[in-house]
């Protein structure tokens, strides 16, 4: 049986948030100690790891796409149509308007 390889990408998204993880835990408890700037700290924390996975997802869509255009060779405009609708399809469950 062939192992599954963890790619780089997910190995440092994995262990970027592993350590906001720690570090949250710590300015907990520092928090708790009376550490004055404790919650700014953590929200610096907390957006560092949004922004990391916003990145990791938007790297991930990008490879997703190429996966599908290669797997099935469609064309530019096929690709096109296809995230439009899958946008729409997106705002429909939110609950919001992406075309206006």
């Amino acid at each position: 049986m062939k192992k599954k390889h963890l790619e780089t990408s997910k190995a440092v998204l994995l262990a970027v948030l592993i350590f906001c993880g720690l570090f949250a835990v710590g300015v907990l408890i520092g928090w708790f100690k009376s550490l004055d700037d404790a919650l700014g700290i953590l929200a610096l924390v907390f957006a560092m790891a949004t922004l990391i996975v916003k990145f990791y997802m938007a790297k991930a869509a990008r490879e997703n796409v190429l996966k599908i255009k290669r797997t099935n060779k469609l064309t530019d405009e096929q690709i096109s149509k296809l995230l439009a609708l899958a946008e729409t399809a997106a705002g429909q469950r939110t609950g919001q308007n992406p075309q206006g």
